[in-house]
């Protein structure tokens, strides 16, 4: 490496830290809160936040299911500045709580009680009234929110609702095997304007795939004229939980009826560009290593004596086999989306954003013997799929399938410990990683053709977000492009891994754990 490039690394190094840096000083507000732990109903540990205020008013906000409490750091923020104490708290599984929310939890009480339960704590620690606390619901939390209210248990300053995750328009809610109608639920028949006698602000995209404007119109009219509507435009579900728009709309809305002096804070816009930043300028540094390192020494991949020949059709063959998994595990549930029903977002998004390629191709690969995958892995001369291969890879496209569109309603993951999942699934995309490197190491490729094999294994998660973004499916787009990002990332640390000579399963596995970790990283949904 010569002086250039060490200097255009260490800057490159010294951009990263700052725009790291920043973002961490950015959440000082949030990790500033006291960390406090109470019991729930079920006597599981749930963890939560409080920051004392100064201004003799409060905040509670009840986030939605599946997102921890880190992700509200930018409204966190902006309360912090108008004086409010705020509580925040993880549902169970979320963050450091404990337990797990059950499978039928729309049919049930589970989740308004958790936020019973949180808010008796934020009223015992922070002294304050039920009149002086402003309640923030998201998703799912602002369904526990109305279902509290509909029962009479609480009467606080003022109540919004961003992105309510209630269905009023008499879809079904359909979640593999649970079936739903919130009008036939017996609370919802509760809803009317009588119920909340303080001002309700709601909160919903014009481009959200779950609390459509109509739903929201309804909800509306529900409960009558002290509720008012606010429709975001180009603005999405996914993103409402550190939306700058959303955060100051809902400030400026509880500040007013304060009497609080409220001027937005330029950081909350600036926050998720520094954080793309940061993520582009690591992109770039593992490119640059990786340029580095293979100008030092271009003959780093192992070479066997005898390369076997590229087999016949082989690309064609991947390619058609992507093809039929991405039809069954993306177009098929997308199809759903336009009868009367209504998905849960993080079921679908699980099967689109992982079943389309992953272990689909992998079993498929190494066990149906497609593109001659089974004779370089079971070292057997037969390019036939036998019976014990199709019943392999059936089975593993099963579990597959069911594993993650079962994910967003909690029903099997209390069998394991969140690391006990994260080690299965890491040694899953293992197999993946394993399949595409050894692919293009035993096979004689040219330098294009690698390109093109690596393209069709993963095409998936390139082309998938364009593909939901054309139907409409915003949600699950962005949240495809986020897979995307994260396996660029994975792809070009593992390309470091090959240059520096690192054998071939262990590549694999680093790998498979590092996708399978940043891929979570956000999102918890084990118990």
């Amino acid at each position: 490496m010569n002086k250039k490039d060490k200097r255009k690394i260490i800057m490159l190094y010294i951009l990263a830290i700052l725009l790291l840096a920043y973002n961490a000083f950015y959440s000082l507000p949030f990790y500033s809160a006291d960390l406090m732990y109470f019991q729930n109903l079920d006597d599981k540990r749930i963890s939560s936040r409080y920051l004392a205020g100064n201004s003799g008013k409060g905040v509670m906000i009840v986030g939605d299911i599946s997102r921890d409490m880190s992700e509200l750091t930018g409204i966190v923020h902006e309360l912090k500045k108008c004086g409010y104490s705020v509580f925040i708290f993880d549902l169970p599984s979320q963050g450091n709580s404990f337990g797990t929310v059950p499978y039928r939890y729309k049919t049930s009480n589970y989740i308004a009680e958790q936020f019973f339960s949180a808010l008796v704590v934020y009223t015992q620690t922070s002294k304050l009234t039920m009149d002086n606390i402003h309640i923030i619901g998201y998703g799912e939390g602002a369904r526990a929110v109305l279902q509290t209210a509909a029962f009479g248990y609480i009467s606080p300053a003022s109540v919004t609702l961003t992105g309510c995750s209630l269905n009023l328009s008499e879809k079904t809610d359909f979640d593999i095997i649970n079936f739903t109608v919130d009008t036939q639920i017996e609370w919802i028949s509760l809803l009317n304007s009588e119920m909340l006698s303080c001002p309700i602000h709601i909160i919903c995209s014009t481009l959200d795939d779950i609390s459509s404007p109509q739903d929201n119109l309804l909800l509306a009219q529900r409960l009558g004229e002290g509720a008012k509507l606010t429709s975001l435009k180009l603005r999405t579900h996914s993103l409402l939980m550190s939306d700058a728009e959303t955060s100051v709309l809902t400030v400026e809305n509880i500040a007013g009826m304060d009497n609080i002096e409220y001027i937005p804070s330029k950081e909350l816009y600036f926050r998720p560009i520094a954080l793309i930043l940061s993520a582009c300028v690591i992109l770039y540094i593992l490119y640059y290593i990786m340029k580095i390192l293979r100008y030092a020494d271009k003959y780093s991949y192992e070479r066997m004596e005898e390369i076997p020949s590229m087999p016949k059709g082989h690309l064609l063959k991947k390619a058609a086999l992507w093809f039929i998994a991405v039809f069954v595990t993306v177009l098929i549930p997308c199809l759903l989306y336009y009868l009367p029903i209504s998905l849960p977002y993080r079921s679908i998004l699980m099967i689109m954003g992982y079943s389309s390629h992953g272990i689909v191709l992998c079993a498929a690969y190494i066990f149906g013997g497609f593109g001659g995958g089974r004779d370089k892995f079971l070292q057997k001369p037969k390019l036939t799929p036998d019976k014990k291969g199709i019943a392999a890879f059936v089975a593993l496209c099963f579990i597959y399938v069911i594993l993650f569109s079962l994910s967003g309603t909690f029903s099997i993951f209390a069998l394991l410990p969140k690391w006990g999942w994260i080690t299965i699934i890491s040694l899953l995309y293992s197999l993946l990683f394993y399949a595409d490197k050894a692919d293009r190491r035993l096979t004689a490729f040219t330098a294009k053709e690698n390109i093109i094999s690596f393209c069709i294994d993963f095409a998936a998660f390139g082309i998938t977000p364009i593909l939901l973004f054309s139907l409409g499916l915003v949600n699950a787009g962005f949240f495809s492009l986020r897979c995307a990002v994260v396996l660029v990332f994975t792809a070009l640390m593992g390309s470091v891994l090959d240059l520096l000579k690192c054998r071939l399963s262990v590549s694999a596995a680093l790998r498979g754990l590092l996708y399978s970790l940043l891929t979570y990283s956000g999102i918890t949904l084990f118990s």
